[in-house]
């Protein structure tokens, strides 16, 4: 299934050099009832009792889906 945010903010800026920042984002996303392929969430309704929380910072990156640590990410390195 796709997944949609549903609510995020940038919380801090650092400018580490003229072509280098770091941004660190907070959001959190819900799983949709439209399948992978429909490739457009925007239009699909929330299904309904799944919460997912989606944070980083710059070391790593963690999926829950409610409460439940999911699987680490590595970092992206541009």
């Amino acid at each position: 299934y796709l997944f949609r945010a549903t609510r995020s903010s940038l919380k801090r800026v650092n400018v580490l050099d003229e072509d280098t920042l770091v941004m660190n984002l907070e959001f959190s996303v819900q799983e949709t009832t439209c399948l992978r392929d429909s490739g457009d969430p925007s239009t699909c309704a929330f299904q309904r009792g799944y919460s997912v929380m989606m944070f980083g910072d710059m070391a790593r990156s963690h999926r829950r889906r409610n409460d439940y640590l999911l699987e680490s990410a590595s970092p992206f390195h541009p």
